[in-house]
This record gives structure tokens, sequence and C-alpha cells, in this order.
């Protein structure tokens, strides 16, 4: 949870407060309730029916339990899809597009495959294997030409031993929407993030992994105001610091 985005939830008479993952790929707000048994490990006592005065049952036929999303031809095995996918069509490295990166490696295929999210509910961003290596490869060959030691950390691919004089050889990242004017940019303290290690020190570590599909994630989204228009199916955003949404506090 280090880097995603928490909402607090206020619920029943005493006011019972429960931190919920932010998570833009569904509209399904839920938490865990007894009896279930819990999958999720959370700080706060599960949700208690019994004990709440205004709980009730929602009939499956009510208005709140249709489908929110465009049905799937009759015979699939999914009933659903998402729509909420981005038209993601290239990367690039300081200034420098990656030729190596085409716009099919970020297709959409029917049944779930393939595609670009942007999820705050996904700490660190995923980008289809394919490409994830056309981005790491240029990285560590201009950080190994200056004598930077790589080091292997649990969960990450790229990762260097942390210097003085590395800072001066970092990159900032940009993705390519369909719009040329999409593009929003990743800066280094974004793209890389530091693993500190009992037995080799302080870590640098490229904050994507690959995957089989593309997730940009909360880490790279931080200093970006995103808007969701539902209504028409489009994503805006802008560079914002997030200082501005912040008060002082007395």
């Amino acid at each position: 949870m280090a880097f995603s985005v928490v909402v607090g939830l206020g619920s029943g008479t005493g006011r019972h407060d429960y931190n919920l993952k932010l998570n833009a790929l569904g509209s399904l707000m839920w938490l865990q309730c007894k009896p279930c048994n819990a999958k999720q490990p959370q700080c706060a006592p599960m949700f208690e029916p019994k004990a709440s005065s205004t709980f009730q049952q929602v009939a499956g036929t009510s208005q709140i339990c249709h489908l929110p999303y465009p049905m799937e031809p009759a015979g699939s095995s999914a009933p659903y899809t998402y729509p909420y996918y981005v038209s993601l069509m290239g990367i690039s490295l300081d200034a420098n597009r990656l030729t190596g990166i085409r716009q099919e490696m970020f297709a959409w295929r029917r049944g779930g495959q393939g595609g670009c999210m942007v999820d705050p509910g996904t700490p660190l961003t995923v980008l289809v294997r394919e490409a994830y290596h056309v981005v790491e490869e240029p990285m560590w060959g201009d950080l190994q030409r200056n004598r930077t030691e790589r080091m292997q950390r649990q969960g990450y691919g790229l990762c260097v031993r942390k210097t003085t004089e590395i800072k001066w050889h970092l990159w900032y990242l940009s993705f390519h929407f369909t719009e040329e004017k999409a593009r929003p940019v990743v800066m280094p303290e974004q793209l890389f993030t530091m693993v500190e290690g009992k037995l080799h020190g302080a870590t640098l570590c490229l904050a994507m992994s690959p995957g089989e599909w593309t997730v940009i994630g909360a880490l790279q989204q931080v200093d970006t105001r995103f808007v969701y228009d539902l209504k028409d199916a489009k994503l805006s955003f802008v560079s914002e610091p997030c200082s501005q949404d912040t008060a002082g506090v007395d």
C-alpha cells in the first residue's frame, strides 16, 4: 500500500472507519463482512451486519444490481466487460521516442487480454513484457557504460546501487496517447524508487515490472491531475503539484 491511494469511509452509529483502496478498474465498492472467511488482512474489524440498524439485503431485481457495463454477445463466457481502457501509442525516454515500441503491443483483445489502463489502485506501473524490455535495455546500457553496479531486489527488474553520481544518469519517461498533445511525463522521482536493504544498503529500482498487460500505476500518477469523463468515456490529465491540494494544519 506504500504507493496506493486510499479513501476513508465512515460507517455505523458509532462511526467505524475503514480505509478503502481506490481502484479505477471497476465501479463496485466493497468491504469484507461477517460471516465471510476473510481473504485480505485489514486493520479495522470486519463489518458486522447484525450490529447495524440500517443494514438490509438488496433484492437481485433492484436497479443498483443492474450491470453497469455493456453486455457481451450471447454465448460468451464473460457476462460483461470493462470499457473504462486508454489508447497508448508509444513511449519516449527523455526526448527520444523508442522505435522498438509499437502500438499493437498495447492493443486490447477480446476476453480481457492486453490493453492499457490507468489505475491508482495499482502501486507501480506494469508494462506488457515486450514493451518493458524495450524500455529497460537503453536504461541499463547507459548505466552500465557509467560503471553502475546492478543489484537484485525481489519484485523488481532493474535495480542499481545508489550513489551520489547516479542522479545524473536517470531519465524521465513520456507516455504517448492517441492525441499527440496527450503526453504525461514521469519524472525520475516517480520512475525510480529507493529500496533499502540491510546487506547492501540503498538501491534504486525501476518502478515498473513486466506483465501480461499495461497498467499505469499510482506512483507514476503523482503530480498529475486525472479527470474521468464517464459519460463520453474520456480521460484528461494535466501536470499539477500535489502540494497545491494540501492545506496547512494548525
